[in-house]
């Protein structure tokens, strides 16, 4: 009897966290067979302060879910975020010797070796380093240079790097919990993973997941991520306007946010009343979720100005995340961003319509199907933090058949 594969992934938000159990089947099918989740504490902007407060809630949302499957767990897939991640573009070269010999995986392995050495800097680790093209004897646009001939390989890639610290410190976290992390993933790439289309990946396209407490970037075209970004901007800070302007308890407000809440206030009729008394203007809610929203993604536009990165995005923006649940947040992001809008669905996990559905999970989700992925899309401990392939290759892969550390 074959052995299963079986493996679990835990997105480890600021406000919530939830783990997934799930299980590859040799169809190629990715079927979620216990979720987790459990009120987050620990964490601020995505980086751990308290390790034992971050060890407890991810024990509480993977025993969750070993409750739902039956499984027991041992080692996750974990989501990366936080304002001490940067991205750059990096170029790698190595010789070909013999000079005009055929280019092995072994030329590439180097080639990307050589992008993470450049990368390198005190009291930084290497998270992710994604090839975007290769260029044999400065012919550039290649994807696959094996099996080419050539005497000089170079490969431009998108190297992403997080604070030494704070990866360490989620590793603890984990190890409180008695789990081994066995792979880190940008959430971006991760929510990208669930929720993006191959013809979007190609063409141009902008994934904005709006967590709890940041809010991640991810810019991909020809099949390549070109930037990661993190704006420290989230859900939260729209329910602690709501809580400072309408002078309510914070609990309170988030409740008026999830029940009531929508992100364009058009239309909205200043007669329309809510909270648990009825006295509260709708209206007045909403205008506080849009302005702050109109924020998010101005800030958005920003990261995306200063990362050097242009348009245009035929893709558009997908939006992902807990906060990409409000009615109407695409008008908001087309608004600001000026290029069509929509809200991200996991399409290529099987798991309740509820949570397949939800935004909110599309982190956890893809950090499944990453976890999958052991053609060398994935990074694993010891791997010194190189991703092999394109990351629209897993994806297209998918198709035809049903990041990191």
């Amino acid at each position: 009897m074959a052995r299963k594969e079986i493996r679990t992934a835990v997105d480890i938000g600021s406000g919530t966290v939830r783990a997934v159990i799930a299980e590859r089947k040799p169809s190629g099918a990715t079927v979620v067979l216990g979720i987790g989740t459990s009120a987050s504490a620990g964490l601020r902007k995505g980086m751990v302060v308290d390790i034992e407060a971050v060890g407890v809630a991810m024990a509480n949302a993977v025993a969750e879910a070993e409750a739902a499957s039956s499984m027991a767990v041992q080692s996750v897939v974990v989501g990366v975020s936080g304002s001490h991640l940067l991205s750059e573009p990096v170029t790698g070269r190595v010789a070909i010797t013999p000079p005009d010999r055929e280019i092995t995986e072994d030329d590439v392995t180097q080639a990307l070796e050589s992008c993470r050495r450049a990368a390198e800097a005190p009291e930084r680790e290497i998270v992710a380093v994604v090839p975007r093209e290769y260029g044999v004897d400065s012919q550039f646009g290649i994807l696959g240079p094996v099996g080419m001939t050539g005497s000089v390989l170079e490969v431009d890639a998108q190297v992403v790097t997080g604070s030494s610290t704070a990866l360490q410190n989620l590793r603890r976290s984990a190890s409180r919990a008695n789990l081994d992390v066995d792979r880190m993933v940008l959430e971006s790439v991760a929510a990208a993973r669930a929720a993006l289309m191959p013809e979007e990946l190609e063409a141009g396209v902008v994934l904005v997941d709006i967590g709890y407490a940041t809010t991640d970037i991810a810019v991909f075209r020809g099949g390549s991520l070109l930037h990661a970004g993190v704006v420290p901007i989230g859900g939260s800070h729209v329910t602690n306007d709501i809580a400072v302007v309408l002078k309510v308890p914070v609990a309170y407000a988030e409740d008026l946010k999830i029940k009531s809440g929508a992100a364009w206030a058009e239309g909205v009729s200043d007669e329309e009343k809510c909270g648990f008394d009825k006295s509260i203007s709708r209206l007045t809610l909403c205008q506080i979720i849009e302005a702050r929203l109109d924020q998010v993604f101005e800030k958005v536009r920003e990261n995306l100005i200063q990362s050097g990165v242009r348009g245009p995005y035929p893709g558009g923006v997908v939006l992902t995340g807990g906060t990409a649940a409000f009615r109407n947040i695409t008008d908001v992001a087309t608004r600001a961003l000026d290029m069509p809008a929509r809200v991200g669905k996991t399409e290529r996990v099987h798991a309740d319509e509820e949570t397949a559905s939800s935004p909110a999970f599309a982190v956890c989700m893809g950090l499944a199907l990453c976890a999958f992925d052991d053609s060398g899309q994935q990074v694993r401990r010891g791997s010194r933090g190189i991703l092999r392939n394109s990351f629209v290759e897993s994806v297209m892969e998918w198709f035809r058949d049903v990041f990191t550390s």
